[in-house]
């Protein structure tokens, strides 16, 4: 018990939920506490379990004015609710050689990822899952973006550019020990809504005045500025979290139902029999 609060988690007391005869969405709960990957993520589902079923349950009772604000309330999670049981994908990008797989083995703590001074050594898109704050974080490390790629680079760039598309944030790295080139301007241009990293800071910096001020510098060597890093990925991640016991829809099922029911209750119709469980 120390150890589970000592990460975290906060001792309430004991309940009991029927496994027979319960309706649906406790059962999504029960069977998302399953997938947790992280102590900080399966406490929020155990919440899930005492709050959601009720909260969905009181939705039928309320005057139609107040369902809607409160599915509103529930759907401000939603996002935050998937994550529970699914890692959030970061995916870092930049030109080859530019210490992508470095950066990601100084997250992870080991070397995951291919590294070795060829530009085009890693071909494919390498994933690894991690835990920062005590969330589930998928980092991808991909092939890098380069003019006049080989056939084999350019499959590899091709899932490159369908991670940056999907992906919940972009890490753009720039190598200020190298002069930029129009590769790293256009892929700032592209993704600098992403958090930009001027990686390999220990080395003389070739960059002066292009670097862009928002620029987090970092080592994978030294390790400076990676605290730095990881708290910025967080922060953009998780901007916000709920309060302890707050209802929120933890699968896309149960996001889809209450979009409808929310549709409904804008058109002035009363649909929440539709979400009430079973």
């Amino acid at each position: 018990m120390a150890d589970l609060e000592s990460r975290g988690c906060k001792p309430r007391p004991s309940f009991t939920v029927p496994s027979h005869g319960e309706g649906l969405i406790a059962k999504e709960c029960r069977e998302a506490v399953t997938r947790a990957t992280t102590l900080r993520t399966a406490d929020h589902l155990l919440q899930q379990l005492e709050v959601l079923p009720a909260a969905i349950d009181r939705l039928a009772d309320l005057p139609a004015d107040e369902q809607q604000l409160a599915i509103e309330s529930l759907l401000r999670w939603a996002d935050f609710g998937l994550h529970l049981t699914q890692p959030w994908r970061v995916v870092l990008c930049g030109r080859p050689n530019v210490g992508k797989s470095s950066l990601i083995n100084a997250f992870v703590g080991y070397s995951r990822s291919i590294v070795f001074d060829q530009p085009g050594t890693t071909r494919d898109v390498v994933t690894v899952e991690t835990a920062l704050d005590g969330w589930p974080i998928e980092f991808a490390d991909t092939a890098g973006l380069r003019e006049d790629p080989d056939e084999l680079e350019t499959e590899g760039i091709e899932r490159a550019q369908l991670r940056l598309v999907t992906a919940d944030l972009r890490v753009v790295l720039i190598d200020v020990s190298q002069s930029p080139t129009d590769a790293d301007r256009e892929l700032l241009t592209a993704w600098g809504d992403g958090i930009i990293v001027a990686h390999k800071c220990d080395l003389d910096d070739a960059w002066g005045c292009e670097t862009p001020p928002t620029a987090i510098r970092v080592s994978s060597v030294t390790k400076a500025g990676v605290d730095q890093l990881i708290a910025t990925i967080v922060k953009r991640l998780v901007p916000q979290v709920c309060e302890p016991m707050t209802p929120v829809p933890i699968s896309q099922r149960q996001i889809e139902v209450l979009q409808r029911a929310l549709d409904g209750c804008r058109n002035g119709g009363n649909v929440i029999n539709e979400i009430r469980p079973s």
